[in-house]
């Protein structure tokens, strides 16, 4: 007797240009074969790795042997933000805390998506070094001048538009600053890593810290700017650029959350460090019964 499966609700179906299946002549559910982007999937798992598939499935074809060293190195510069980040810390605070494995993965990231060094971040600077921060189709890309263009066009843009997202742009363009009050050295180390691989948009983004750098308070490309800078050199849109900095990144946050599972609530956050904290609220001289 043949399976019974209820009719469709709607005619409609999911659409997709990035995956294919082909049906099993006995299960119309069970995909006898995978192709994504035209390649079988079960090939693909045999003779290419992890950032190439990660390459494919965002941009539609392979890589070069340069683009997935690049990925690679990216990736591998990318995995660990450390204890310092706030997406680490939301993992480890929630691995002491005891919570469930998904949970701890998934806060780290949710922190990790934000404007402040995160995947927001990371989008705003791949638009920004685009020229779509604010768009200007009169914008002459080959002007000797075109770094400062953009970096004025930016300032006159975040001054108009600052309120007008429920998550603000950063008051500096996106990609560039300092960190705790210093030059990036995570920056200089990617660029390091980067080396003669270095594209147009990495380029375009030293030419800004040029001009940012001469200015009477110097800022410096950071960490997110050259990956984003990176990132556009590979192809990837900004939406793919924010996502992959979180797969990135999640290695890291997982590995500290799950290191404070077994650790004990006291032991974490620092108790017995008198510096960990300062209360500036009003004085503890209030009594309940002298509440009305």
């Amino acid at each position: 007797m043949a399976p019974f499966f209820p009719p469709r609700p709607k005619a409609e179906s999911i659409r997709t240009a990035i995956c294919h299946e082909q049906p099993s002549d006995s299960n119309p559910f069970v995909a006898q074969k995978t192709l994504w982007h035209g390649y079988d999937a079960a090939k693909l798992a045999e003779r290419h790795g992890w950032t190439e598939i990660l390459f494919l499935l965002a941009r539609g074809e392979l890589p070069s042997p340069a683009q997935d060293r690049l990925l690679n190195r990216l990736m591998a510069a990318l995995a660990n933000p450390g204890p310092r980040d706030a997406a680490v810390r939301a993992a480890m605070n929630c691995g002491v805390g005891k919570t469930s494995l998904p949970t701890i993965l998934s806060t780290g990231l949710t922190v990790r998506g934000g404007m402040a060094e995160g995947a927001m971040h990371i989008e705003a600077a791949m638009w920004f070094l685009a020229g779509q921060l604010p768009a200007d189709p009169e914008r002459n890309v080959e002007a000797h001048d075109h770094p400062k263009q953009l970096v004025d066009d930016y300032r006159r843009f975040w001054q108009e538009h600052h309120d007008d997202e429920v998550v603000a742009l950063p008051e500096i363009p996106p990609g560039f600053g300092l960190h705790y009050g210093d030059r990036d050295p995570r920056a200089l180390e990617l660029l390091r890593l980067v080396g003669d691989d270095r594209g147009a948009g990495v380029r375009l983004a030293l030419a800004i810290e040029g001009v940012l750098a001469a200015e009477e308070t110097p800022l410096f490309l950071t960490l997110p700017g050259v990956a984003a800078a990176v990132l556009r050199d590979l192809g990837f849109s900004p939406e793919h650029g924010a996502g992959i900095f979180l797969i990135a990144g999640s290695a890291g946050i997982l590995t500290h959350g799950v290191e404070q599972l077994p650790r004990n609530w006291n032991e974490y956050p620092f108790w017995n460090d008198k510096a960990y904290y300062n209360y500036e609220g009003p004085v503890p001289d209030k009594k309940v019964e002298d509440v009305a």
